[in-house]
C-alpha cells in the first residue's frame, strides 16, 4: 500500500472514530443502549493503532531507500555483479538439468565469490531490506524447513531513553551543580551606599551506577548442532532483557541498589508547588501533580456522564513553565491503554485533543508528542499517577558506565559454556519543576 493510501486510511479511521464517539456521547445523554457503539469504537481504536504503525513502517522504509540512494547506490552495484555472473553461469551450466534452479546458482555464486557475498549481505544489512518475497533480496536464505523458526514473545517497555538526557561516564558516578535561585539586588541613588546583595544558593546532585548481570549456560553440542546462531540469539535475549529492566527502573526504581524511577519521587499538589521555594525543589525534591477529582477515571461532564474535556491534562501542561513546554524533550508519558482513553477527549468547542502522527512524527495530545510508557499504571488504577507531562531532557538524567560486557567461559562448568554478562547504569530525576503528574484521585 502506498504512503498516500495509508495516510488516507488513517485519516478515514480517525474520522470514523470521532463520528462514532459523538454518537456514543449523544446516545448516553438520551439514555439509549450503547453496547454496539462501544464495540464499534473499540474496533476503530485498534484500526487506528494498526494504521499508525503501518504508516510509520512505510515512512521508515522510504527514508532508508532515500539514504541508500544518497550513499551512491552500493546495493545496485552488488546486484549487477551477482545477477550478471549468476545468469551467465546458469545458462552455461545447461538448462536441461531441471534440478539446477536460479536460487541454487545464486548460492553457488556466493560460495565461489566470498567478496561478492560479503558486499551483498553488507548492503542488505545497511539498507535493512531483507525480503523473503524475492530470492535476490535474501529469500534464498530462507528454506522450506521451518523447524528452526523462533516464535518470540513480545514484552512491553518504556522508551524513556528516546526522551531523557543520557550521558556516558568513565567512573562509577557523575556529579553536578544545581542553580535553583536568583541573586539579590537593590535600587540605589547616585551616591547611596551599595551593600552586598544576597548570593544565589547552589546545590549538588549525584548519580551512581548500578550493576545487573545474567549468566545463561548451554552445552557445546547444542551450540554446534542448532539450526541457527543459538549463541547470538541468547545474547540478543539478554540485551533485550537488560534494556527492559533499565527502562522499568527509570520509571519505578526505588533508588536502593538501582536507579530512582521518576514515579517514586515525592510529590505535592500543584497549587503548592507553583510557588515552591528553594527548599521544596532542592531539599524536598517534589514534583507537582494535578488531581482529576475522580479516583479511577476522568471527571464527568455534569448531566451527561460523558468523558470530560481533558481539563486535568490541560491544567498539567500549563502548570509547566513556558520554557519547558516549548523546549525539546517535551512529551506526555502514559500506558497504551490510557492513550486509547484520551482519544475521546474534546475541548470546549468539541475539537478532539488527540491527533494521529504523520511524516515520521508521533501521535500527539494537545500539541505535545505521546510516548507509550507501558511500565506506568493503567487507567483505572486508583490514586495512581497514570499520566506525566515533562520536558524529559531537563527532568530525568540517565547514566551509562559501560555497554553490555560478556565473558565467555567454557571451562568453569563443563560441558556447559557460561555467558557471564553485565552492564552498569544509573538514573535519577534532577529538575523537579520540569515535570507534572496527573493523579487519578479526589485530591
Amino acid at each position: 500500500m502506498e504512503l498516500k493510501e495509508l495516510a488516507d486510511s488513517l485519516q478515514k479511521d480517525w474520522k470514523d472514530y470521532k463520528e462514532t464517539n459523538q454518537k456514543l456521547i449523544e446516545a448516553k445523554a438520551d439514555g439509549k443502549t450503547v453496547t454496539d457503539l462501544e464495540e464499534k469504537l473499540g474496533k476503530l481504536n485498534k484500526a487506528l493503532d494498526k494504521s499508525s504503525e503501518k504508516l510509520t513502517e512505510v515512512e521508515t522504509a522510504i527514508k532508508r531507500q532515500l539514504e541508500l540512494g544518497a550513499n551512491g547506490g552500493k546495493k545496485e552495484e552488488v546486484y549487477q555483479k551477482v545477477i550478471k555472473k549468476t545468469v551467465r553461469e546458469f545458462f552455461k551450466k545447461g538448462m536441461g538439468d531441471e534440478r539446477i534452479t536460479l536460487s541454487a546458482m545464486v548460492q553457488r555464486t556466493f560460495n565461489d565469490n566470498p567478496d561478492i557475498k560479503e558486499a551483498y549481505v553488507e548492503s542488505l544489512v545497511e539498507s535493512k531490506s531483507l525480503s523473503v518475497q524475492s530470492e535476490i533480496d535474501g529469500g534464498y536464505f530462507v528454506h522450506a524447513d521451518m523447524n528452526g523458526r523462533i516464535i518470540k514473545r513480545l514484552f512491553e517497555t518504556s522508551p524513556i531513553r528516546q526522551y531523557a538526557a543520557v550521558a556516558s561516564i568513565a567512573s562509577d558516578a557523575i556529579e553536578g551543580v544545581v542553580d535553583a535561585d536568583e541573586v539579590g539586588y537593590g535600587y540605589v541613588s547616585e551616591k547611596a551606599a551599595r551593600p552586598p546583595t544576597a548570593t544565589a544558593p547552589y546545590g549538588t546532585w549525584r548519580i551512581e551506577t548500578h550493576e545487573i548481570y545474567a549468566e545463561p549456560a548451554m552445552t557445546q553440542k547444542v551450540m554446534d548442532d542448532a539450526a541457527f546462531d543459538l549463541e547470538g540469539e541468547v545474547m540478543r535475549k539478554v540485551s533485550d532483557k537488560f534494556a527492559r529492566l533499565q527502562n522499568r527502573d527509570f520509571v519505578l526504581g526505588s533508588g536502593d541498589g538501582k536507579p530512582q524511577g521518576f514515579l517514586t519521587v515525592n510529590t505535592i499538589t500543584d497549587a503548592a508547588n507553583a510557588s515552591a521555594s528553594y527548599d521544596s525543589y532542592i531539599k524536598d525534591k517534589k514534583v507537582g501533580y494535578i488531581p482529576t477529582g475522580v479516583a479511577d477515571a476522568f471527571p464527568a461532564i455534569p448531566d451527561t456522564g460523558d468523558p470530560a474535556q481533558g481539563n486535568p491534562l490541560i491544567d498539567a501542561m500549563y502548570a509547566l513553565k513556558s520554557q519547558y513546554r516549548n523546549g525539546p524533550g517535551l512529551a506526555w508519558a502514559m500506558h497504551r491503554t490510557t492513550v486509547a482513553a484520551i482519544r475521546k477527549l474534546q475541548d470546549a468547542f468539541g475539537n478532539y485533543l488527540w491527533s494521529p502522527g504523520f511524516n515520521g512524527q508521533p501521535q500527539q495530545f494537545f500539541g505535545a508528542p505521546i510516548a507509550e510508557f507501558n511500565d506506568m499504571p493503567v487507567l483505572g488504577a486508583t490514586n495512581k499517577y497514570a499520566i506525566a507531562i515533562a520536558n524529559w531532557r531537563e527532568f530525568y538524567q540517565i547514566v551509562d558506565r559501560i555497554g553490555i560486557r560478556m565473558l565467555r567461559d567454557p571451562y568453569t562448568s563443563k560441558p556447559y559454556t557460561l555467558f557471564y554478562t553485565t552492564t552498569r547504569y544509573g538514573g535519577k530525576p534532577l529538575n523537579f519543576e520540569a515535570a507534572k503528574f496527573v493523579k487519578f484521585a479526589t485530591s
